[in-house]
């Protein structure tokens, strides 16, 4: 009995390190869609809406920014991961975080700005 408790803990770390790996990763690569980001902060969803290609669109017209507007478009609608834009664009995967969230932030002050 001793043996297969030990055997089941051990199953246990596996399985929690496992998840807890896949938790990290798609909370590196991103969010389902900017609308989410914008309207749920980080808080993951699966709702898919039909349309979100076409809001994403519009959406991306509200970013001013050449650079985030493009790593916005490769993300969202190409479904690419950080990794492949920044290998892609010949820039770190950190400067296409950086770069996603200023688009996306642009994003939010001009929708919040329009609404007041």
């Amino acid at each position: 009995m001793d043996n297969l408790d030990q055997c089941v803990q051990m199953l246990k770390r596996i399985a929690w390190r496992l998840q807890y790996q896949e938790k990290k990763r798609r909370k590196r690569e991103r969010v389902t869609s900017p609308e989410h980001f914008l309207f749920y902060g980080n808080r993951t969803c699966s709702f898919q809406d039909p349309l979100s290609d076409i809001r994403v669109q519009e959406l991306l017209h509200l970013v001013t920014s050449d650079t985030a507007k493009e790593i916005l478009r490769k993300s969202y609608l190409e479904d690419k991961t950080e990794k492949d834009i920044a290998i892609e664009m010949q820039i770190s995967q950190q400067a296409v975080n950086k770069w996603k969230k200023k688009g996306l932030m642009s994003i939010r002050r001009t929708l919040a700005s329009q609404s007041s």
